[in-house]
């Protein structure tokens, strides 16, 4: 291959990667989203690990599409100020969670399972992805899912916030 052939091909990939408009500051803060049905799912696997240095790196996203079967992992900070686009290093791991309606989740929005309130999405870490997505929480007391005596089966809702 020549240089020009190879500047060429690399021109081509470059030109062809997407930029994220939040990451770029195109778009600043929280998404307007008129209207949105409710999600719902079940815990498929509670979990009981603890981290002190995890490193997440949410994405800048405040926002996910969810399909009516994924299966996603949970988690839980007390780093109050976690917000998308922030590394994230005390975690709790909550549960494995298989969403039984699709739709859009976002940034604040409270998550309760088995009718207690665990916390608010803080954002989304893809280190794991395309096997599944860790949606952090975040919440007062930094808690397993067997500490909060979470089973599997239990029910999940999402309450839009």
């Amino acid at each position: 291959m020549t240089e020009t052939d190879k500047t060429a091909a690399s021109q081509k990939i470059a030109a062809s990667k997407t930029i994220c408009p939040y990451e770029s500051g195109m778009v600043g803060g929280r998404p307007r989203i008129e209207s949105r049905t409710n999600l719902a799912g079940r815990v498929v696997a509670v979990l009981t690990s603890k981290r002190d240095k995890r490193g997440l790196k949410l994405i800048h996203p405040y926002t996910r599409c969810i399909r009516k079967h994924e299966v996603h992992e949970f988690l839980l900070t007390d780093e109050i100020e976690a917000l998308p686009g922030s590394t994230v290093n005390r975690v709790a791991a909550i549960a494995f969670i298989e969403f039984t309606e699709g739709g859009v989740i976002m940034e604040n929005d409270m998550v309760s399972i088995a009718g207690k309130e665990i916390g608010r999405i803080a954002g989304f870490d893809e280190s794991h992805f395309p096997n599944h997505m860790n949606i952090l929480l975040k919440g007062p007391e930094r808690k397993t899912g067997l500490e909060h005596g979470i089973e599997g089966g239990d029910s999940v809702e999402f309450i839009q916030g």
